[in-house]
């Protein structure tokens, strides 16, 4: 499921790339007259830089999903003397980066909007 949102985040996001960019030719066409020039350019600048950042998350999300489901199941048995460790790669270390990347991606999707939206309104 979180590989479809990852596959569909990136598409979404890179046509929101080629929308920013198309804004930014319109801002530089009225540049002598809008007196918020500077204060757009640099919203334009933050979302450019937020959108590419969701694209790569969007990447990695997919890459490291991918490497869940391949490892899912796998255990390592580490003996030390008479103890020994049992370690799922997938459960204890895989979920938690997934689960970050995840929520970071969200996050970043928030600013993105919020960033869209001051953009569409000013």
């Amino acid at each position: 499921m979180l590989v479809n949102f990852g596959a569909i985040f990136t598409a979404l996001l890179l046509s929101v790339l080629v929308l920013v960019y198309d804004q930014e030719s319109k801002l530089e066409a009225v540049k002598k007259i809008d007196p918020l020039y500077d204060a757009k350019k640099v919203l334009l600048k933050q979302l450019y830089y937020n959108i590419c950042f969701s694209i790569i998350s969007s990447i990695v999300l997919v890459g490291l999903c991918f490497v869940h489901s391949v490892l899912n199941g796998v255990v390592n048995e580490l003996e030390f003397f008479d103890l020994v460790i049992k370690l799922n790669y997938a459960k204890y270390l895989l979920t938690p980066l997934v689960i970050f990347v995840t929520a970071n991606l969200m996050l970043t999707i928030v600013m993105i909007v919020k960033r869209m939206h001051a953009m569409l309104t000013i």
